[in-house]
């Protein structure tokens, strides 16, 4: 370990959880360079941005993918992170993917990441032994769907999860009923409105919406985009009955009067094939990994923290080497701001916390440099 990764993994950690304050560490930042690329994939082109240390020399690169988010890869969010990333010293790539800029909950995703992987490795200046994924939100565990694939099996140096799912079908359960099988309530969080509008949308079916499916679907679509202005206005358009089911899950508190235990299980039986697909423990066997990063947020009222602990346990008994960080200063993958700013999260009673996740950390920005250097 070298003082510079130790350094580094302080400027990135600042750059999550205290922006304001990293600036005083942007000297240890190598300079990079952005540049948009095109990707080749199955059914079109991918278009996505390339972020690489100026230095010469081959580096280790990481695929990084953002979440459900319209934005795609110029989400501030992913675009500050791949910066960082590259001038912590990989070559990053942000893939741009419409399915999960459209909201859709699909694998499909899963194909296009791999070919991001396959497209880096390729690379001149990567090594093609040191290539990584690191998926936000859903795309976490897209990455290690990603990783299943036959073309990356046992190609791929570590995958990171930021706020994946492990059991697909509880998360349906709990952000529409509030409950998770085989957890206590008392541990869960009430689900979030965005977790609700982002599973309506896919599975207007689960609404008793009768023939006003597609005005919910509409409602839910603008919602994701926090475009309230244009939800509003649609819900003007519903008839009384459907404003009441509308009333009923945008404000939902417990149980969500909408899905009734029948109605949920008979779309369990109906979506039972695809269920099985979206469950990470149907790829889990096929993925060979060295290491994997699995970071989530311990007040997360999206994705239960309890995900990533059950991905964790399935990691180890392939054989992986597991970091897993349960942390309090995100919610989700937002990092937490306190009514005073940034520095608050950085306050003497948080040092704990701040310290466990700059241990995280360490190991990741250590894969950034080559051994053989």
């Amino acid at each position: 370990m070298t003082w510079t990764i130790l350094l580094r993994t302080a400027y990135l950690l600042m750059s999550l959880v205290a922006p304001d304050w990293a600036p005083a560490m942007a000297w240890v930042a190598e300079p990079v360079e952005e540049r948009p690329v095109t990707y080749p994939s199955s059914g079109a082109p991918i278009h996505a941005r390339l972020y690489q240390p100026q230095r010469a020399g081959e580096r280790a690169g990481l695929v990084l993918t953002h979440g459900m988010a319209w934005a795609g890869m110029d989400d501030p969010r992913i675009v500050t992170l791949a910066r960082r990333l590259a001038e912590c010293g990989f070559v990053v790539l942000t893939p741009d993917l419409d399915p999960l800029k459209r909201f859709q909950l699909s694998i499909h995703s899963a194909d296009q990441i791999r070919d991001a992987a396959l497209y880096l490795q390729a690379l001149p200046r990567v090594y093609d032994d040191r290539v990584g994924l690191f998926g936000l939100s859903y795309a976490g565990s897209l990455s290690f769907i990603a990783a299943a694939a036959p073309e990356l099996r046992g190609r791929l140096r570590w995958v990171t999860s930021f706020g994946g799912y492990w059991d697909f079908e509880e998360l349906v359960r709990y952000t529409l009923t509030g409950s998770y099988r085989g957890a206590p309530a008392a541990a869960l969080l009430e689900p979030q409105l965005y977790g609700r509008l982002a599973i309506y949308y896919n599975y207007p079916e689960l609404l008793e919406a009768g023939l006003e499916t597609e005005a919910f679907k509409e409602i839910c679509y603008w919602g994701l985009h926090h475009d309230y202005d244009r939800a509003d206005a649609l819900r003007d358009s519903l008839s009384r009955g459907g404003r009441a089911i509308l009333r009923s899950f945008w404000g939902m508190s417990g149980d969500n009067p909408c899905v009734g235990h029948e109605r949920f299980q008979a779309w369990r039986a109906e979506r039972g094939p695809y269920l099985r697909r979206m469950a990470l423990a149907s790829w889990i066997d096929q993925v060979r990994l060295p290491e994997a990063f699995l970071l989530h947020s311990e007040q997360d009222s999206l994705v239960p923290a309890v995900e990533s602990r059950l991905l964790a346990d399935a990691l180890r008994r392939r054989g992986t080497k597991v970091h897993l960080e349960i942390t309090p200063l995100f919610h989700h993958i937002d990092a937490l701001r306190g009514d005073a700013g940034a520095q608050t999260v950085l306050d003497w009673r948080r040092l704990r916390q701040v310290w466990s996740l700059y241990r995280f950390f360490v190991p990741l920005l250590a894969l950034a440099q080559d051994p053989r250097q």
